[in-house]
């Protein structure tokens, strides 16, 4: 396999694996309950899937790449805020991630309020990830291949166990009716696919043809992402209907439940593994938007400039949810001006 052959699968490898993560679910399951209106359902999942392809695949593989090198003047600083923006984004992400993965270690082993620990142990994951992003070209497609097929297995392994929750009904709930909000599912399936467009822009330097660029979208991103959020909505609806008690939320956790009631620690084992991807993804969204320059002391100004936003960021008191949020949203609506911009840059270059 030629080297553009190999990246171009790696990226397709890494879109696809994404699809099959807990962040993924956390986003794409919110407001599904595929029994509530099953048709509106697939389309608000279809629809989404469909958008996304566009704003997260096709714009960063085949338009960004093309513009950046057409650009010049005070354009180029408004690009480069823009990309110093999703930088600070990513670091301030990464370090939340990371310390969520220690949080969720230490509740596997019984300690879940210990700080220093889960600090320690979220140091521990994110060099982890930054190692699988320094040994990229040494393990090419294998990392992301074995954990997005781990994701999916434990996806037929959740719908599966809870299967008899699709003739089941909770006594605990006095209607499912209006559990559904597909809104909520068009947007969630939208935030999920997000951080897959760094992959796309990775892409995008082979030049492809735009055929390729819809192939590998296809096959990367929309077929993952709304099998993906089909299969986890369903195990969600059925997991709450066998499992659901008033006191808990009915959210991503109830895909979890039947695992929860049946060897404990392999609970936590499984969020953590379906949690790598996402973080790995955020590594290499920092390598590839820090701003680089010729003169190294320059580069270490703008990697501690970078992390004391992205730190200032990540330890503030209110959660965090609200601004990994905002900043999936701004990759997401990037994505529609840039479009625009290269359709008027095709037609005042036609004859």
């Amino acid at each position: 396999m030629d080297h553009a052959r190999e990246q171009l699968v790696r990226a397709v490898v890494w879109e696809a694996a994404l699809s099959y993560t807990l962040a993924t679910w956390g986003f794409s399951t919110r407001g599904a309950w595929p029994s509530d209106g099953p048709f509106q359902f697939m389309g608000a999942v279809l629809g989404a899937a469909t958008v996304a392809l566009f704003l997260c695949h096709v714009v960063p593989a085949a338009v960004v790449p093309r513009l950046f090198g057409r650009t010049n003047g005070s354009i180029v600083y408004v690009l480069r805020a823009v990309v110093a923006w999703y930088c600070v984004g990513a670091f301030a992400s990464f370090v939340n991630f990371a310390r969520a993965e220690g949080g969720l270690l230490l509740w596997g082993w019984g300690h879940p309020n210990q700080t220093v620990w889960i600090t320690i142990a979220g140091f521990a994951f994110g060099l982890f990830a930054v190692l699988l992003v320094r040994l990229e070209d040494q393990l090419g497609w294998i990392v992301p291949g074995v954990l997005g097929t781990l994701g999916l297995m434990f996806l037929v392994a959740a719908l599966f166990a809870t299967s008899a929750g699709f003739w089941t009904r909770n006594e605990h709930m006095t209607r499912e009716n209006g559990l559904a909000d597909n809104v909520k599912v068009f947007k969630g399936v939208l935030l999920a696919t997000a951080p897959a467009a760094i992959f796309a822009l990775r892409l995008g330097r082979l030049r492809p043809p735009l055929s390729t660029v819809f192939r590998t979208g296809v096959l990367g991103l929309w077929l993952p992402v709304a099998s993906s959020a089909a299969l986890a909505s369903l195990a969600k609806m059925c997991g709450a209907r066998l499992y659901w008690r008033p006191s808990l939320p009915i959210d991503e956790g109830c895909i979890f439940a039947w695992a929860n009631r049946s060897v404990f620690p392999w609970v936590a084992i499984a969020a953590i593994t379906l949690t790598v991807l996402p973080l790995v993804a955020l590594v290499f969204w920092i390598k590839e938007t820090m701003p680089k320059t010729e003169r190294s002391w320059k580069n270490w100004g703008l990697i501690v400039v970078i992390g004391s936003l992205g730190l200032r960021f990540a330890f503030k008191g209110d959660s965090f949810l609200p601004h990994y949020e905002l900043w999936l949203w701004s990759i997401l609506l990037a994505g529609v001006p840039l479009a625009v911009w290269s359709a008027v840059l095709a037609l005042c270059s036609s004859p």
